[in-house]
């Protein structure tokens, strides 16, 4: 469910964020903090909370995908670089654990099935 969730709105938000960025320009926050204080505090905001969303993921010592490409994009992407990350390590982990519970059981369901069976068709 975790999954589904940052996938949803990692979408969203990166669907939203591309349209403002083809409305107003890629600059178009800049302009907006300069001139409106509210503007200038939502950025200020947005950058401690992403500095603090890094800071999280590093003391947590997730095991994922190596942070640095996702901390290199977060000055151009903001929040949808750090939702990437976390989708990505909630992949990695949901990957592991499928492999690790085929490891445990012994079962390796694609070399025992024959070629003309879908195992997502298979019921239990």
């Amino acid at each position: 469910m975790r999954t589904l969730s940052l996938a949803v709105v990692l979408a969203t938000f990166s669907l939203l964020s591309g349209f403002v960025v083809v409305q107003h320009g890629y600059f178009g926050f800049v302009m907006l903090a300069l001139k409106e204080p509210w503007g200038l505090q939502m950025l200020l905001d947005l950058c401690i909370a992403l500095w603090l969303g890094w800071a999280a993921v590093d003391r947590l010592e997730l095991e994922g995908p190596p942070t640095w490409p996702y901390k290199l994009a977060t000055p151009a992407l903001g929040s949808i670089a750090l939702l990437g990350y976390l989708l990505h390590c909630a992949v990695a982990r949901r990957s592991r654990s499928v492999s690790a519970h085929a490891s445990v059981t012994g079962q390796n369901h694609e070399a025992s099935m024959p070629n003309n069976v879908n195992p997502l068709t298979l019921r239990k």
